[in-house]
């Protein structure tokens, strides 16, 4: 809430992106999310996660989007919040006279940071942010990859995963590395991009991509939209 008041007046609809927000990567076997609509679908996602994040799918709220599939199994991309901070997020941008449209990760944009050499390049994307790493891969004309693991990037546990990954793909033409504030980037990592979030220019960079994802009809990542307002509130 106190950063709608720190800088100007936000705009008409506002999204709201916090690592606050538990993301993960799931994956569900086909009887379970085929033939279902959204609202089940959302469900079922909701229970799964329960176990991994530790928020009651009671209490929970999520969004997903889909990802196609991993092994014979449908591969869902979710962020997931206690539905009353997404209530509290929503009455803060509405005393401002704004419209909150979504809640999401900061993580996992899809779509690269910068131009790659080539159109048909193949790129990736590792983020380290606190408590989470996203990993994002992408080519022209295929689906973008996106995996989650729920590690603090200070441990140093995620590389042995994303290396794991990695291996599963060749090698991407061009690399890019996000660094959220007060994480350590490692040193033997190579990137053509590295984006440190703490300097200003790199989080121009970052905020602009995610402006222009989310322009888009589909942006394409899972939001948390709030609960229709009742006319009289």
């Amino acid at each position: 809430e106190a950063g709608l008041h720190l800088g100007p007046r936000p705009a008409r609809k506002v999204c709201v992106l916090t690592t606050d927000l538990w993301t993960q990567t799931l994956e569900l076997p086909p009887h379970k999310s085929t033939e279902i609509n959204a609202g089940e679908l959302a469900k079922a996602l909701n229970f799964e996660a329960e176990a991994l994040s530790g928020i009651s799918a009671f209490e929970a709220a999520v969004g997903f989007v889909a990802l196609g599939t991993h092994a014979g199994f449908r591969l869902h991309w979710l962020v997931q919040a206690r539905s009353a901070e997404i209530d509290a997020i929503d009455e803060a941008v509405r005393r401002t006279g704004s419209q909150l449209i979504g809640v999401g990760h900061p993580g996992g944009l899809p779509r690269p940071m910068a131009s790659a050499p080539s159109s048909q390049s193949s790129w990736q994307r590792v983020e380290l942010w606190p408590d989470a790493v996203l990993a994002v891969r992408g080519q022209a004309g295929e689906p973008v990859e996106v995996r989650a693991f729920n590690s603090d990037p200070q441990l140093g546990r995620w590389q042995a995963e994303v290396a794991d990954w990695e291996q599963k793909s060749e090698p991407a033409d061009w690399q890019e590395l996000v660094v959220a504030p007060g994480i350590d980037a490692p040193a033997q990592m190579a990137a053509q991009v590295l984006l440190r979030l703490e300097d200003d220019k790199d989080l121009h960079t970052w905020l602009a991509a995610w402006c222009q994802q989310l322009r888009r009809r589909r942006p394409s990542v899972p939001l948390l939209t709030p609960a229709p307002v009742p006319l009289s509130a």
